[in-house]
């Protein structure tokens, strides 16, 4: 039996709100959660979905079997740093809790801002551990993302348990 979604990843399909055609990267997708909530809502859209890890790659694949012979999910074990993605490839990327573009340097930026298509949107999710650390976290990657030419949208936050959940996300490119 596959086990249900964690309430973040419940909200994070919320705010992402996949469109029925969307094309959809997930960096970082774990066992496949988040993209099994997003497939659930589209018709002709796909989720890509990349995690470093090949055991991680495999839980998604058997959690997401359908929507993998649907031809609506597809998954990769690799590196954001070793995509290979052609230009304008998403309409959204999505990444939770991801910690490299939470650091002070975030070369990972530049790479996907290639693969926003015209009008994407970029979330980044994450749940510090303390509301300083948070605090800090939000505005490093706000200013990383405007330093790269994105706008940026206001800071959206949830309310959950281990720690309060935080979307900066930003507004349509191009």
């Amino acid at each position: 039996m596959v086990e249900p979604a964690s309430e973040r990843l419940q909200w994070a399909a919320e705010v992402v709100d996949a469109a029925p055609d969307d094309r959809i990267l997930e960096i970082g997708c774990g066992n496949g959660a988040l993209v099994a909530l997003l497939c659930a809502r589209m018709q002709t859209g796909t989720v890509t979905a990349i995690d470093r890890s090949e055991k991680m790659i495999e839980a998604a694949l058997r959690r997401n079997r359908q929507y993998v012979i649907e031809g609506k999910a597809r998954f990769l074990a690799e590196e954001v740093a070793d995509s290979q993605f052609g230009l304008g490839s998403f309409t959204k990327i999505v990444a939770f809790n991801v910690g490299a573009f939470w650091k002070t340097e975030a070369p990972e930026l530049k790479r996907i801002k290639t693969w926003l298509a015209p009008h994407g949107t970029i979330y980044l999710f994450c749940q510090p551990p303390t509301e300083e650390s948070e605090q800090d976290s939000v505005e490093r990657l706000r200013r990383r993302l405007e330093e790269e030419g994105f706008t940026v949208c206001p800071t959206l936050y949830r309310e959950m348990k281990p720690a309060r959940a935080i979307c900066v996300r930003t507004e349509p490119v191009g």
